[in-house]
């Protein structure tokens, strides 16, 4: 999947791990634009029972989707309803199913809740 989006990653690893998902950003075809539900999510997954709201972004990225999140006035609605997720994809060293080294892409995750988390998905 190395010429996948981040959003096709994301929705990957989220199938994966067992949850169901779906895209709700928009394209736009007359402005050529892609348009984020809240102007935040890219991706809505139902999770352990809960609702979990993803942006999904290149690794590059991830310092100016936190901050357009935490600048989005649906924030606090959002966290309310059931929760937040920044997943920036980077590639990284590691070892595939057979074990051979090679680089693979992973997500860094922030959880954003009343506890600011990271963590890194494990596959």
């Amino acid at each position: 999947m190395s010429k996948a989006s981040p959003t096709q990653r994301t929705l990957a690893l989220l199938k994966k791990q067992g949850a169901i998902a779906q895209v709700v950003e928009r394209w736009n075809s007359h402005a050529r634009v892609r348009h984020d539900l809240f102007g935040i999510i890219d991706v809505l997954a139902i999770r352990d029972g809960r609702y979990v709201g993803i942006q999904a972004c290149a690794g590059a990225s991830f310092s100016a989707r936190d901050a357009k999140i935490r600048a989005s006035e649906h924030y606090a609605a959002i966290l309310e309803a059931g929760g937040l997720e920044l997943w920036a994809w980077r590639q990284v060293w590691g070892h595939d199913a057979r074990g051979a080294r090679r680089r693979l892409w992973k997500p860094k995750i922030k959880i954003y809740g009343s506890e600011d988390q990271q963590r890194k998905a494990s596959e």
